[in-house]
């Protein structure tokens, strides 16, 4: 017992002295006896998550020479309920945004439209956006848009994948 008063005395001197005291202390063990006491210290850390869901592939036709557009619902939930950082990579060279077949390429331009208006997404470039607080995202309004300005292409099916990243900020 003289040992233990002894140690946290010099444990309030040294907080003291440093003007910072954590609180945090090593498990101390207890001594043998009629009674005994022990503490420890228990700390929770809750990791930051994020989830993309509630994409549906886009179809597009058009005739060649005219410009088609179409888009996805996407959900983009963090736990941080804040932002978070979305990136983006096509199927092309240098993860550019590209829909192939034999017969060729076509670029295609990505936005994403939420209740702020719209914002390009440039292949392999990070945008910062707000993170919905809904896991499910019942609420969800928040769109992916595929824009192929050119489609002076021959006719085929072309066709990539879009590949997204998120991370809480």
């Amino acid at each position: 017992m003289v040992t233990q008063v002894l140690q946290t005395s010099a444990r309030l001197a040294l907080c003291a002295s440093l003007l910072y005291c954590s609180g945090a202390a090593a498990a101390t063990q207890g001594e043998l006896g009629s009674t005994s006491s022990a503490s420890l210290e228990i700390s929770l850390t809750i990791a930051p998550l994020a989830r993309v869901s509630a994409l549906q592939d886009i179809r597009l036709t058009t005739t060649q020479g005219q410009a088609a557009t179409g888009s996805s619902p996407v959900c983009l939930f963090a736990n941080t309920q804040g932002t978070l950082s979305l990136t983006a990579t096509g199927s092309g060279p240098a993860s550019a945004y590209t829909l192939s077949s034999d017969s060729g390429d076509v670029a295609y331009q990505l936005s994403l439209v939420d209740a702020n208006g719209s914002t390009p997404v440039l292949a392999g470039a990070a945008v910062t956006t707000n993170s919905s607080t809904d896991p499910s995202c019942t609420d969800n309004t928040t769109r992916l848009q595929v824009d192929v300005p050119d489609t002076s292409a021959p006719p085929a099916t072309y066709s990539g994948i879009l590949t997204l990243l998120v991370s809480p900020d």
